[in-house]
């Protein structure tokens, strides 16, 4: 599963697909403190994206992925 969840954090790892937005969304909503690790997530959908920009969510972890890491300015 490319997205583990918690009370605290949101894990995305590997590949996150378009599939995984209604859940994260869903837990984005539930969780308003929450915060998201990208350190292992290698792709995210572009909805994904929209959703973490929109959230203004701190990360826990930030990505390893060179190509992710040119959209921190967008998820501070």
């Amino acid at each position: 599963m490319p997205i583990e969840y918690s009370e605290e954090v949101a894990k995305l790892t590997g590949k996150c697909t378009i599939d995984e937005t209604s859940a994260f969304y869903e837990w984005l909503l539930l969780h308003p403190e929450g915060q998201v690790d990208l350190r292992h997530c290698e792709h995210l959908h572009m909805s994904l994206v929209q959703l973490l920009v929109a959230s203004k969510r701190g990360l826990s972890q930030e990505p390893e992925n060179r190509f992710l890491q040119h959209l921190l300015p967008y998820l501070r």
